[in-house]
Order: C-alpha cells, then structure tokens, then sequence
C-alpha cells in the first residue's frame, strides 16, 4: 500500500505520527491506530522497505524541504499531503 492510499482509508492527523480512535497518540504499528502524519504515513508503509523508504525522504526533501513535521502539521487538513503523496507516488 502507498502513504496516499494509507492516509485516504484511514486518515491524517498532525502532532503525531499516528493517532488511536480517541485521538491520542500510539506507534505508527499498533492495531488502534488510525491516523497518521506525512512521516507517520511514510513509515508505516515502507518500514520493512529500506530502499523505498530513503528514496521516500530523498523525495520528500526535494519537494518540501527538510522539516516533513512541520510541514505536516501547519496544514489544515489532509488534503495537500494526499496530493503530495500522489504527486510524489509514495
């Protein structure tokens, strides 16, 4: 699965990598997350994936510069991190 289509199943969040039903903060792992950030999203697909994880920060940076977090969290929804990720195709 890409980070887009993890993000548009379950859903974004910011101040967190990932987040539980009750809106507090969990490992991007755990079976109660259920929303996740740009680098939660990132993580959670391409963990087990080395190459496509450094080819994913390597785009990443290219594109938004080198504070994914912040990046992430100045958003007010979701929408333009899809569209990053589909853009990017991650």
């Amino acid at each position: 699965m890409k980070a887009w289509q993890l993000l548009e199943r379950k859903g974004w969040c910011k101040g967190a990598a990932a987040r539980d039903g009750r809106g507090r903060p969990t490992s991007i792992h755990s079976p109660h997350a259920v929303r996740f950030c740009l680098v939660g999203a990132l993580l959670r697909c391409y963990y087990r994936d080395g190459e496509g994880l450094s080819m994913g920060w390597v785009s990443l940076r290219e594109a938004i510069g080198d504070d994914f977090g912040k990046w992430n969290d100045r958003k007010q929804s979701g929408k333009p991190v899809v569209a990053l990720l589909k853009r990017l195709d991650l």
